[in-house]
C-alpha cells in the first residue's frame, strides 16, 4: 500500500492567512489527502485554494472541533494532527508511519523546536520533559499527533468541549507502550510565546499537567484565546 493511500493530514486553521502556504508547501511532496478544517474570517480560504484547489477544505471551529471533523472525513490507517504553523518535512512522515507500523503504536509525536535562540531553549527543556514522561504518561501536542484511526475513534476523539490543551487531554489516554516520540524534529514559531508571553505559557503547561486528571481544567481557556 502507498504511503499516500495509508494517511491523511488533518490541520485545524482560523485566520492564518500566508502562514499555512508555508505549512503546505513543506507537505508538497506528500500525495495523499489533506483536509483543513477552517473557521477563517479572512481570505485564508481562497489563498489556501489558490496554492492548491485538491486540498480539501471544510468548515472547522476551535482546535478539537476541526480536528474531530477532519477525522471524521479521513479513511485511512493513520491521521496526522498538525498545527497551521508547522514546518514538517516529508521524511519525517515517512518515519513515523514506519515507526506506527513496526511499533504497533497508537500515537506518536516527534520534537519540536522553533528558529529563534531566545525561545528555543523552552522547546528544547520540553523535549527533554516529554521524553522522561514517555515512560508512565504519553504527552503529545497538536503541532505532531500521528494517530492510529481506530485508536482515535475507540477513545472518542478530542473533547469538543475542551477549549485548551485538548490535545494533550486526550494523549494521555493512550497506553504508554503504545505511545513513541519519534527522534525527529520538526519546527514551528514562537508566534504563542510572543503574543501570551513566555511567563503565561509555562504556567499553563504546568498547570495543565497537574490538572491531568481534572476533566473540567480544560473547558476554561484561561485567557487563551483573546487578543
Amino acid at each position: 500500500m502507498k504511503l499516500s493511500n495509508k494517511l491523511t493530514i488533518v490541520i485545524p486553521c482560523k485566520n492564518e492567512g500566508r502562514g499555512i502556504l508555508d505549512t503546505l508547501e513543506a507537505l508538497n511532496c506528500f500525495t495523499g489527502k489533506i483536509i483543513v478544517a477552517d473557521c477563517s474570517t479572512d481570505n485564508t480560504r481562497e489563498l489556501i485554494k489558490a496554492f492548491d484547489p485538491t486540498i480539501e477544505i471544510i468548515d472547522g471551529g476551535l482546535p478539537a472541533i476541526g480536528r474531530n471533523l477532519g477525522a471524521k472525513a479521513s479513511k485511512t490507517k493513520f491521521i496526522l494532527f498538525i498545527d497551521a504553523d508547522m514546518i514538517v518535512n516529508f521524511d519525517v512522515i515517512e518515519s513515523a508511519i514506519f515507526a506506527m507500523e513496526q511499533n504497533k503504536l497508537d500515537l506518536l509525536t516527534c520534537k519540536i523546536t522553533v528558529p529563534e535562540l531566545r525561545y528555543k531553549v523552552l522547546y528544547w527543556l520540553f523535549n527533554i520533559i516529554q521524553l522522561g514522561l514517555s515512560r508512565f504518561t504519553p504527552l503529545a501536542i497538536g503541532g505532531f499527533m500521528m494517530f492510529r484511526r481506530s485508536t482515535f475513534n475507540k477513545l472518542g476523539g478530542f473533547c469538543e468541549q475542551d477549549t485548551l490543551a485538548e490535545d494533550f487531554h486526550l494523549s494521555i489516554k493512550v497506553k504508554p507502550r503504545k505511545f513513541k516520540i519519534l527522534n525527529k524534529t520538526v519546527l514551528t514559531n514562537s508566534r504563542r510565546f510572543r503574543n501570551k508571553g513566555v511567563t503565561y505559557m509555562v504556567k499553563l503547561a504546568i498547570l495543565s499537567w497537574v490538572n491531568r486528571n481534572n476533566p473540567d481544567f480544560y473547558k476554561d481557556d484561561r485567557g487563551y484565546w483573546k487578543k
